[in-house]
């Protein structure tokens, strides 16, 4: 019995019962979450391609925490040098069996209205496998080249350690939202635009592009119930990067 229609947050009960969906962790991943900390990040980081002093920066949402791909960006001749940093947790994980095993069958993060199960614990997703701004971390650095008509002439893959210069929401990237940025990370903002719209032209004449449509998000009351349905506000800067996204997964 996992109460009635008028129980807080019933749908979200319901939803993992139906669907065997733990939102705990068990007692021997909780036990081999102690061993994981600064120290194995570090030792593991020793092991890699130093770039803790590339100007990496992260854009993502104000609230986010789980940093999961940093962006540096330089002119190269006539194009471009992206190198696009992917949070590692596989590294820090795959000496911990029994976590890795659960990690595995998630598989995924399930997002629904104002919750979410995250595939990584808290402690990993959210700090020794999030690329936080001024901590070295584990990722895999794709280095691509860019000509100056947008198009994909060269990249390596290599695993790094990284250190984030700046963390910016889409709003501040965009300009949007006044903040102090650092001079390493200004001078890369019209890099970044000017890159995104040249593969977007690109892609644009090479490849199949989807018209842009609207996202919009449930907003919960107090009793965890529909209140309203809302478009979702989107900036100039969540082009920007997902066209390194796109770049990346091809």
């Amino acid at each position: 019995v996992l109460g009635n229609e008028s129980s807080k947050g019933i749908e979200w009960v319901y939803s993992l019962a139906k669907h065997h969906i733990a939102e705990s962790w068990s007692a021997s991943a909780e036990t081999a979450l102690t061993d994981l900390d600064e120290g194995r990040v570090e030792s593991l980081c020793s092991e890699r391609e130093d770039l803790s002093d590339v100007p990496f920066f992260t854009v993502d949402g104000e609230r986010t925490r789980d940093m999961d791909d940093a962006l540096y960006i330089a002119r190269d001749g006539s194009g471009w040098l992206l190198s696009v940093a992917i949070a590692d947790p596989e590294a820090l994980i795959s000496s911990e069996p029994e976590l890795e095993k659960e990690v595995l069958e998630r598989s995924a993060s399930l997002y629904a209205p104002g919750k979410i199960v995250p595939m990584l614990p808290e402690k990993l997703s959210s700090d020794l496998c999030s690329l936080v701004e001024g901590k070295k971390r584990l990722a895999k650095v794709f280095k691509i080249q860019v000509s100056e008509t947008g198009e994909l002439t060269d990249f390596t893959i290599s695993q790094a350690a990284i250190t984030s210069a700046q963390k910016l929401s889409y709003a501040q990237a965009s300009g949007v939202e006044s903040t102090e940025l650092k001079s390493v990370v200004a001078e890369q903002l019209p890099l970044l635009q000017s890159l995104s719209e040249k593969m977007l032209e690109w892609r644009r004449e090479n490849a199949c592009v989807q018209q842009g449509r609207t996202e919009f998000y449930l907003e919960l009351n107090d009793k965890q119930k529909i209140e309203a349905i809302k478009p979702r506000e989107t900036h100039t800067a969540h082009a920007w990067v997902e066209e390194c996204m796109l770049l990346v997964n091809r």
